[in-house]
């Protein structure tokens, strides 16, 4: 089993940056920010996210696009609160916004004996007129696609929940644990890479 956990807000003060650039136009960068609120009794923590790198297969037929990007945000924030006798209340809310291209792949090859290439082109390509068999044509190289169909990965995300703990005696602690997420994503990919649609 894999448990993730929070590092909770610090008593003091303190802030952390990170940035990372790279390839393809990489820049990501973190902020996260300690803040104590009351002492020893209400302390707060944020963090913010951005990664954002460019893709790395080429459409050829749609000028500046490329599978294989990074183009994420986020922000985390942790609010904790000790009254003392026991309690301890921890409300954490998140968000994450994405939008990118499709996962990057190519296509290396194609066999026209295979089923669905021989239905389509048995069967489809005539009714699209001369140049809609598929074949060989649409294989590229050197990390380009000739596909023209969707190419998305688009997410919506946000939660939060409540973890409220009571201390009883050294050996026993009531816990509750309340939380919520929703989501919205759309996906995309053409997988034939050809111009087809």
């Amino acid at each position: 089993a894999l448990n993730i956990t929070s590092r909770r807000p610090g008593d003091e003060f303190s802030a952390e940056a990170l940035l990372t650039a790279g390839s393809r136009d990489r820049i990501d960068g973190k902020l996260s920010l300690d803040v104590p609120i009351v002492d020893d009794k209400l302390r707060g923590r944020l963090t913010v996210s951005t990664r954002n790198q460019d893709g790395y297969v080429r459409r050829v037929n749609q000028p500046g696009r490329a599978a294989g990007d990074t183009n994420s945000d986020g922000a985390r924030g942790l609010l904790n609160w000790t009254p003392g006798n026991g309690w301890d209340v921890l409300l954490a809310a998140d968000y994450t916004r994405r939008r990118e291209e499709a996962i990057a792949n190519e296509l290396l090859d194609i066999r026209t004996t295979d089923p669905v290439a021989f239905l389509w082109n048995f069967l489809v390509a005539p009714t699209y007129g001369p140049g809609s068999v598929y074949d060989g044509r649409f294989v590229t190289t050197g990390r380009e696609s000739q596909a023209t169909g969707p190419s998305l990965s688009d997410l919506d995300m946000w939660g939060a929940s409540i973890n409220v703990a009571k201390d009883l005696n050294e050996r026993y602690k009531l816990k509750s644990i309340t939380a919520y997420r929703s989501e919205d994503a759309q996906f995309g990919q053409d997988q034939d890479h050809s111009p087809f649609r």
